[in-house]
């Protein structure tokens, strides 16, 4: 039958985001669970499916998240875990329409809470990675393996570090528009990109995505019951999941997220080409990856994205398509996929504020991520959004 408008994101909570010492996993995450609450009109009681996605630093309380509808007063039916990296937020959503079809709750919420930054977390230098194949070469986490993908575009097709730049400096753009996000206030120029240091040559610390503390939550309901809820719904038209299996370091494919099995399946559902998309947030752990997907996608050719990137196509009134329209994760707040899927329900609501993309109707959400230390190779989620 197809999942196409017939379930729909009747509530969101989002916390505070940024350095916020004192409040644990747990607290941020039942936290939005409230105020998703809130914003749907619904009572604690009418929540009766709880997903929410493990964190893999344990030392961020990844074991207590568990515990949160206990937490938040919340009588949920099930809890259920996902880990998906960047991927999680879609596949969630994909595994809420599922539970709802099959009568198992009215009201699933889905939750992210993190407080990796206050409380650190060493990503990648485990022992483990350090004794894998990819530690032996240096790829202790994405960033390396990502810098792969970026050298590889910079050889094949003249990509330039002041084109990622200029993916950076559009982002922080639009978060010093939206008196939320982490890096408000903190303005960025092409030249403070290519002169912050190189993490993982050639990418610098600047097209590195942030850490914070925070949380999100959002309930998924059928399209009837949504219609009842306080918020305006926000329709879920078509949804996507694939895994990349290639060889991983095959240079003719690094320079491809290899998205096409997601995009293909969520817009098939959705009846729609990328033409109709309005606004897209696109996962953003790296500079590369948001290039990537803009010509993956199709908003570019291949090869295109860096001249894409540089006359504007990501801003308002550009050439393009508005993309990240809050900052994303290099600039607005790391939730994982959960920072793109935020603001795609935000944008549908028309909830954007200064960086509200106008007339925006249909709106494209994807996730990037896994369970590994490298993520070239990692899964990929598609969400299409509309709105009421």
């Amino acid at each position: 039958m197809g999942i196409k408008d017939r379930f729909a994101i009747c509530g969101l909570g989002v916390t505070r985001q940024g350095r916020i010492p004192g409040v644990s996993s747990v607290g941020f995450s039942a936290e939005a669970i409230h105020l998703a609450i809130q914003d749907a009109g619904l009572r604690p009681e009418d929540v009766d499916g709880y997903i929410y996605q493990g964190l893999q630093a344990a030392r961020v309380g990844a074991a207590q998240l568990g515990e949160v509808p206990k937490h938040a007063g919340v009588p949920v039916k099930f809890i259920w875990q996902m880990q998906s990296g960047g991927a999680t937020a879609v596949s969630a959503v994909v595994a809420a329409c599922g539970a709802l079809e099959a009568g198992a709750a009215n009201y699933v919420v889905i939750v992210y809470g993190s407080a990796v930054l206050s409380l650190g977390s060493l990503i990648g230098g485990t022992p483990e990675n350090a004794r894998s194949n990819q530690g032996a070469y240096g790829l202790f986490a994405p960033g390396p393996d990502h810098a792969l993908a970026a050298r590889r575009h910079m050889y094949e097709f003249g990509t330039t570090h002041r084109q990622l730049g200029a993916i950076a400096v559009t982002q922080r753009e639009y978060a010093n528009k939206r008196p939320e996000a982490y890096m408000h206030g903190r303005p960025m120029t092409l030249e403070d990109h290519v002169n912050s240091r190189i993490i993982a040559d050639p990418l610098h610390m600047l097209d590195f995505c942030l850490n914070t503390d925070g949380g999100v939550a959002l309930i998924v309901t059928t399209a009837e019951r949504a219609k009842q809820c306080k918020s305006k719904p926000v329709y879920i038209m078509g949804a996507g999941l694939g895994h990349q299996v290639r060889e991983h370091y095959s240079k003719t494919q690094y320079t491809r997220l290899n998205i096409d099995a997601p995009k293909e399946a969520a817009f098939r559902e959705a009846g729609v080409t990328v033409k109709d998309i309005d606004v897209a947030e696109l996962y953003d752990c790296f500079t590369i990856t948001v290039l990537l997907e803009l010509e993956d996608y199709g908003f570019c050719k291949k090869g295109e994205g860096g001249p894409y990137v540089e006359a504007g196509g990501m801003k308002i009134g550009g050439p393009g398509v508005p993309t990240n329209t809050a900052g994303g994760e290099l600039s607005w707040a790391y939730l994982q996929g959960f920072t793109p899927l935020t603001e795609g329900i935000r944008q549908m609501r028309g909830e954007g504020g200064d960086t509200q993309a106008p007339n925006a109707k249909i709106g494209l959400v994807s996730g990037h991520g896994g369970t590994g230390t490298g993520s070239m190779a990692y899964a990929h989620g598609t969400l299409v959004l509309r709105r009421d």
